[in-house]
């Protein structure tokens, strides 16, 4: 569930942060501050009366950590594991063949779509002028369905 806010006549769009980002950032973040505390022996974790201002500066600091994982997560998992390594997934939902020699250690990552699934694509596609494939096809279809979802009008 996202938090929307609303301004008057103007409707200021939906805010793309949810409570659960809040807390996976300042989960990842808790795990950094903790282990920079008992590696440094700071300590501030095992004071017997944490005062507002420390907790503050704990909360924020996790938040700030967890940012810094989330953004080295991307880059290692996201852009080096699955963009170098397995390949795109939008290629072989399509049923593009992909030549990747670890395709057999995540049979189900290769799938392609059922094949009525991806003849309503194409065509959903070519009626809005699109003639692309690969990322550029999961790129529109997913703006279509992001404006299609806000205006709440039938697909």
């Amino acid at each position: 569930m996202a938090l929307r806010l609303r301004a008057g006549d103007q409707g200021m769009s939906r805010i793309p942060f949810t409570v659960y980002d809040f807390f996976a950032y300042l989960a990842s973040g808790a795990v950094v501050v903790g282990a920079v505390d008992c590696l440094y022996g700071y300590q501030w974790l095992l004071q017997p009366n944490i005062g507002v201002v420390l907790a503050v500066f704990l909360v924020f600091a996790a938040y700030v950590a967890g940012h810094a994982v989330a953004h080295l997560s991307s880059l290692f998992l996201e852009q080096l594991f699955v963009d170098k390594l397995l390949k795109r997934p939008s290629r072989a939902l399509m049923g593009e063949p992909t030549r990747c020699y670890i395709a057999w250690l995540f049979p189900g990552y290769y799938r392609a779509l059922p094949e009525s699934t991806q003849q309503r694509i194409w065509m959903q596609a070519r009626g809005r002028g699109f003639s692309g494939s690969g990322e550029g096809l999961f790129l529109h279809v997913y703006a279509v369905a992001i404006l299609l979802s806000n205006s709440k009008k039938p697909i």
